[in-house]
């Protein structure tokens, strides 16, 4: 074996290791500019979602809330009838 043969052995070698470094440094920071992306977007999905839950009870009613706060209306309207109908002592 030539000195040129082993020199030319190194040299793919220094290539080869040098592409792939390259390679995978530049792949490396594309990979990590999509992560920090991907971060940046949960969060503010993080940041909605905990603004939906905090208006939720304020803007949204459940049907057993309505249907709980309309029996209360109606009892308080038969009352009210109830009420504007009865005799009153000052009534001559």
């Amino acid at each position: 074996m030539g000195i040129d043969v082993i020199i030319g052995i190194i040299g793919s070698v220094f290539t080869t290791v040098t592409g792939i470094g390259y390679f995978l440094d530049k792949n490396g920071r594309r990979i990590d500019d999509r992560f920090e992306s991907i971060i940046v977007h949960m969060e503010r999905m993080e940041k909605s979602i905990n603004d939906m839950r905090a208006d939720l009870p304020l803007k949204y009613t459940l049907r057993e809330d309505h249907v709980r706060l309309s029996e209360k209306v109606d009892d308080l309207d038969k009352e009210f009838t109830i009420w504007r109908h009865a005799e009153t002592p000052w009534k001559s």
